[in-house]
């Protein structure tokens, strides 16, 4: 699986602005950090949330591509803040460095490394 790093400046909401309660995780992005498309762009947060699990997942060309997540610090608007890691337990805080799976779900990235070291799924969804 390869990793993708999404810096702090592609993410959507500047430390002093606030965020929609109910939007979702992937709020915390600007743009797709596979394909670089404007996510507002693309409309509703399904569609956007789709979009990225399709890019991250190798997109629709004809060559498979390798499976690809992204890890990036958690702003402190993120609606992933005090919800807990399924891997170690502990809560997601600001600052956190996570990594998040083409499923939507998301890990603190020490995790997940630990855990794809011994599997190639997602911990959720192996079950």
């Amino acid at each position: 699986m390869e990793r993708i790093v999404v810096e702090q400046a592609q993410l959507a909401i500047p430390c002093h602005m606030s965020r929609d309660p109910s939007s979702s995780q992937l709020s915390d992005l600007a743009d797709c950090p596979v394909c670089s498309q404007n996510l507002a762009d693309i409309g509703s947060v399904a569609d956007q949330e789709a979009h990225v699990k399709h890019c991250l997942e190798g997109g629709s060309g004809t060559t498979p591509q390798t499976a690809k997540y992204l890890v990036y610090r958690l702003p402190g608007e993120s609606v992933l803040i005090g919800v807990e890691c399924v891997i170690c337990l502990e809560e997601f805080t600001k600052g956190s460095t996570i990594a998040r799976l083409s499923c939507l779900c998301s890990f603190h990235s020490a995790c997940l490394s630990s855990w794809l070291q011994r599997g190639r799924s997602c911990p959720v969804h192996a079950r």
